[in-house]
């Protein structure tokens, strides 16, 4: 600890500030010319293992984002293992105290799902940063211990209809064992161009109390894998084996566009994104879709698939 306990801890790395770097180098008195075009300090972020070798290890403000083409908040799962630097107090080596947040989706309607870490314990998180989440609080989950590494799975169905019957729009699973679950409905307002973040800072609106430092997850993520269907049976995932479930057709195989209406193409073909510079004003461009639907489908696919449009607008 510093004797001055009013001074950062030098020992955690994101109190360090770097004000100077100095360079000394020793010869034999020969002239010497050097150029720097810069540097930078980098960090290796594979280098902790967990589960089945190294995973990624964020901390501080690291993150990393994936853009989710064919995924929407109204059903899905989430499962990882995790190995972090806290307890379920969320304290850490350091006795710190912080919001860490391990995961979270949103869109552009501010629709939100996500699991952080708090002083409450772990709590996933629902609904429309507007309009209100709603926040289920996981406690005793026997990970007093630093440093433990475990599987965790998160399924959800914002109206409760798709995991059982029992109604239920969460499920929490450790180590596939079910410890927790949610009957509460959420409504979604935009099921398009949803990204996925691993670690960052998370929602505003869960800042809650009266200190508000928020981090990344200061955890170590593996086998990281994320379903557009509702799945409660991780046994496999624990036991590292191949899940025919974890197979199914994606949804853009079932769709093919064209710009003709004579040569359509499927996801991932050389031809594709189709793009269409220097539209004039006042014109229409078409761009044609059919179904393509095999007959070996497992019955718990999605069916629906969808396309991903960007566009720029200049005045």
């Amino acid at each position: 600890m510093p004797t001055n306990e009013s001074l950062p801890d030098v020992r955690i790395p994101s109190t360090i500030t770097f004000g100077t770097l100095g360079m000394v180098f020793r010869g034999v008195g020969n002239p010497l010319t050097m150029h720097l075009d810069g540097f930078y300090i980098r960090r290796n972020h594979f280098n902790d293992y967990v589960a089945y070798g190294n995973g990624i290890y964020l901390t501080g403000e690291d993150y990393l984002v994936c853009p989710i083409g064919e995924f929407d908040l109204s059903l899905g799962t989430i499962e990882l293992w995790l190995r972090p630097d806290f307890d379920e107090d969320n304290y850490d080596f350091y006795h710190t105290l912080k919001n860490r947040a391990i995961f979270q989706f949103n869109n552009n309607a501010n629709d939100v799902f996500g699991l952080m870490s708090t002083y409450n314990g772990l709590e996933v998180y629902s609904g429309n940063l507007t309009d209100g989440i709603e926040v289920l609080t996981l406690t005793g989950l026997g990970t007093s211990i630093l440093d433990v590494t475990f599987h965790l799975g998160i399924v959800f169905s914002n109206d409760g209809t798709q995991i059982a019957n029992d109604g239920s729009t969460i499920r929490v699973y450790l180590n596939n064992i079910l410890i927790a679950k949610s009957n509460v409905t959420w409504d979604i307002y935009d099921n398009k161009h949803f990204q996925f973040v691993l670690g960052g800072q998370g929602p505003l609106a869960l800042k809650e109390g009266g200190w508000t430092n928020t981090s990344s997850m200061d955890a170590v993520v593996s086998n990281l894998r994320i379903y557009n269907y509702c799945k409660t049976d991780f046994e496999k995932s624990i036991l590292n084996r191949e899940d025919a479930a974890d197979d199914l057709t994606k949804p853009s195989s079932l769709i093919e566009i064209s710009k003709n209406n004579l040569t359509y193409y499927k996801v991932g073909d050389a031809a594709l994104p189709f793009k269409f510079p220097a539209v004039p004003f006042d014109t229409v461009t078409s761009v044609y879709v059919r179904t393509d639907v095999p007959g070996s489908l497992a019955g718990k696919e999605k069916r629906t698939g969808g396309l991903l449009v960007y566009w720029d607008m200049a005045i």
